[in-house]
Parts: C-alpha cells; structure tokens; sequence
C-alpha cells in the first residue's frame, strides 16, 4: 500500500460548511465526499473508517500496555520492564551456559552476577 498522509484544506468557514452538508446529502464523511467528487467513483481511501477506528482501538491497548512497563511493581520499586529485561538477560546467559556445555567446553561465567535482586530472593 502506498504512504498516506493527512492534507489540510485552506477555505472560509462558509465554503467548508457547503461541502459538509454536501458529504452528508451524499450519506459520506467529509474527506471520502471530497476525494469522490475529485477523482472520480474510482477513487479510495487509505483506510476506511472502521479500519481507523480499529486502529485508534489498537493505538490506545498499545499505550496502556507500554504504561504499564514503566510504573513500578505494588511493593518492590521494579518496574515490569525492568523484571522483563532482568529475565531476558537470566534466559540468554542459561542459553550461553548450556551451548558450552554441548560444545564440551566450561560454562561461561554466570551473566547475573553483580545484577539487583529484583525478586529478593537473596544469592543463588
């Protein structure tokens, strides 16, 4: 699909208003009304309005989502991010330990050494 953009059209408020009554007459929103009338019945939009408010939905879970890695956890001051990250490094060094083991060699040093206790958990 080609890039999309938003345009903005300059006119007095009288003009403005004729071509939303217009869209509306035609049972249109305003824009898909003035790219009709322009191009031609061939002409569409780069999304529909079903498909914009789907996306608008998606924008929306995606923020509240992305506030939730960043407030801290009830109780510990580690955010979700952090403990999704300290787990990432955890998984990579096991991942590490167990390729040496397969290739014969000594296990790389362990990756979590000197990493905050996030759990309190305490030495391992």
């Amino acid at each position: 699909m080609a890039a999309t953009r938003q345009y903005c059209i300059t006119c007095p408020r009288s003009d403005w208003q004729a071509v939303q009554e217009l869209a509306k007459a035609a049972g249109m929103k305003t824009s898909p009304f003035i790219l009709r009338e322009v191009l031609g019945e061939d002409c569409r939009m780069a999304l529909t309005g079903g498909e914009q408010r789907q996306l608008h939905d998606r924008v929306l879970r995606m923020a509240s989502l992305g506030g939730a890695l960043v407030e801290p956890l009830a109780g510990s001051g580690v955010t979700l991010g952090e403990a999704l990250a300290f787990l990432g490094s955890e998984l990579r060094s096991r991942q590490q330990r167990e390729a040496g083991r397969r290739r014969g060699g000594r296990s790389p040093r362990r990756a979590g050494r000197g990493t905050p206790d996030l759990f309190g958990e305490g030495p391992r």
